[in-house]
């Protein structure tokens, strides 16, 4: 009966993963407010919701059986920290998703923003963070390089989270920013999913990697956080809360 729920688990998660990478391109591609962008943003959020509870229940389940075992940090580092980093990333992805949905609900009332639910969402992704990243260098595995590398990013959340709970008027469109940084976000956690365990499936390449088999764990995020951040400058200085980059005429004057 268990196995068969793992089993279910599985699919599950596999067939959230699947959606919600398909999901997440159509908004981005769509007017921001069309019927397409709102009803799509919806499929993708809905899978992020997915994937996390069935992320968390089966990790969790890994965690208490090994423990049952007599398995744990000291016996089986990478194996046990490997289920612990995998409830982590389902957590900031929670995090991340549910974040920018909560953005556009409020953007009428931003302050109805600051909840204790979300402000305790915002303060996990941190706690995970730190867990993570402690985890990694209490018990090192070939999994810590990982670990590190992406343990960093919940701490970014939360702080983001808490900044725009605490400052969400600072500015006219600081709704539309922070929305469409969370929602990218959640975005590098699908495409690092794929990228990691459907692409290896698929084209056979995990064996190849060599020493850089950490790569796809940190490709997406190196690539997504920088574009999230050049595309949120660009919003900025389009709806004016930002500069326009100067001439050469006018920095030499």
């Amino acid at each position: 009966m268990m196995n068969e729920f793992r089993e279910l688990l599985r699919y599950a998660h596999m067939g959230f993963g699947f959606v919600g990478l398909v999901a997440f391109w159509i908004p981005v591609f769509t007017r921001k407010g069309s019927i397409g962008h709102v009803r799509f943003g919806t499929v993708f959020l809905w899978c992020v919701y997915g994937i996390a509870a069935s992320a968390m229940i089966a990790t969790s389940h890994e965690i208490y059986g090994a423990l049952r075992a007599g398995e744990g940090p000291a016996t089986n580092p990478a194996g046990f920290g490997f289920a612990v980093f995998l409830f982590y990333i389902a957590l900031i992805t929670l995090a991340s998703g549910r974040h920018g949905y909560r953005v556009i609900e409020t953007k009428n009332d931003p302050p109805a923003i600051n909840t204790t639910a979300h402000r305790l969402l915002a303060y996990a992704s941190m706690a995970g963070s730190v867990i993570t990243i402690a985890y990694a260098l209490l018990f090192w595995s070939r999994m810590s390089i990982i670990f590190l590398a992406l343990g960093p990013v919940g701490l970014g959340i939360g702080v983001g989270m808490l900044g725009y709970m605490r400052d969400p008027g600072k500015s006219r469109m600081a709704w539309w920013y922070e929305h469409m940084g969370a929602m990218l976000g959640a975005g590098v956690a699908f495409h690092t999913a794929f990228i990691v365990f459907g692409a290896q499936r698929l084209f056979d390449y995990a064996g190849s990697l060599g020493s850089f088999a950490w790569l796809p764990w940190v490709l997406p995020a190196a690539i997504g956080i920088p574009a999230s951040v050049i595309w949120t400058r660009h919003y900025r200085r389009k709806f004016g809360d930002l500069p326009a980059p100067r001439s050469k005429a006018e920095a030499q004057a």
